[in-house]
């Protein structure tokens, strides 16, 4: 019965992303099919992550037990971390049309100017943040909690606070990416 429960909690989950993305499509400025993908899927992700942190703060404040781990908190994060990481992926295809490197190095012999520093240093954070969400992704079991032991396997689930302020640095990604592009 509990396993039916999860794969209807994650059947809803993956729906709920995908409406969020569809939602968001019309409504972002995208050039290409990549770049609309990346906004749909970096913003399916930031709203359940958002919603994956509150679930905390909302019991405590209705006095409901918070206990270290419940199925739903985990299974949000689960699907915020799939969003983040292809929201990643699908980001990665946008400007530089896949050649991976340009997002973080200059083109040899190009100066790279404050907007093209800009650029590389939001795609670093962003690069970092996917990396986090991975690991977050990885550690997101009952087996992890048990081999980790409470302490640091709550400590490793609390650098999704690093995430969502890597995230915030990312966003100025797009300050020099029109000029990024020229170089």
């Amino acid at each position: 019965m509990k396993k039916i429960e999860a794969i209807v909690r994650h059947f809803k989950l993956g729906i709920a992303s995908l409406v969020i993305g569809v939602a968001v499509w019309p409504l972002s400025p995208h050039r290409s099919t990549a770049e609309g993908l990346s906004f749909a899927t970096a913003y399916a992700g930031l709203l359940l992550l958002a919603f994956a942190l509150a679930i905390g703060p909302v019991n405590v404040i209705q006095r409901k037990p918070n206990p270290v781990s419940t199925d739903l908190r985990r299974d949000v994060g689960i699907w915020a971390a799939l969003c983040g990481i292809g929201h990643t992926i699908a980001g990665l295809q946008v400007h530089m049309h896949g050649e991976f490197a340009r997002y973080f190095t200059p083109v040899p012999g190009a100066h790279a100017d404050a907007g093209a520093k800009a650029f590389f240093t939001a795609n670093y954070f962003g690069m970092a943040a996917a990396i986090l969400l991975f690991v977050l992704l990885l550690l997101s079991n009952d087996i992890a909690l048990r081999k980790l032991g409470v302490p640091l396997w709550k400590l490793l689930q609390r650098s999704t606070y690093v995430v969502l302020a890597l995230r915030k640095k990312e966003d100025r990604r797009d300050v020099g990416a029109a000029h990024h592009e020229a170089l």
